[in-house]
């Protein structure tokens, strides 16, 4: 699949050296939609009110229920149709940062690659 590329700070789209709107795809155009999805707030986005991580209704209310948070974590990206299983997840919450940081193997149709999550929490 190809998907517009964006920048890991802000998330905006950009032009590629040829003036092009980058684009990526396969594995890449794969972490990307997840990142784009860990992102996304339930109820956010306008067009569909169901979509999203329940950060506001569940996560910021118990960042320390790291067990609970990685399981929605982890059924959010496996919702990437792409996505064969995740491998080697491993989780922390570290109360004086307040950060939520999650680390995973992911097994896609195109190839495993890691990702790393963090998240202010």
């Amino acid at each position: 699949m190809i998907t517009i590329n964006t920048t890991k700070d802000n998330n905006d789209m950009f032009l590629d050296n040829k003036g092009n709107i980058a684009i990526v795809d396969n594995a890449e155009s794969l972490r990307l939609r997840v990142q784009q999805r860990l992102d996304t707030f339930l109820g956010e986005w306008f067009l569909n009110r169901n979509v999203g991580v329940p950060y506001f209704q569940i996560i910021f209310n118990n960042p320390e229920e790291t067990a609970v948070i990685t399981n929605i974590i982890n059924s959010e990206i496996l919702k990437e149709d792409e996505i064969i299983r995740l491998d080697n997840v491993n989780a922390t919450f570290d109360g004086n940062t307040e950060t939520y940081t999650y680390n995973a193997s992911i097994a896609s149709i195109y190839s495993t690659f890691d990702f790393i999550f963090i998240k202010a929490i």
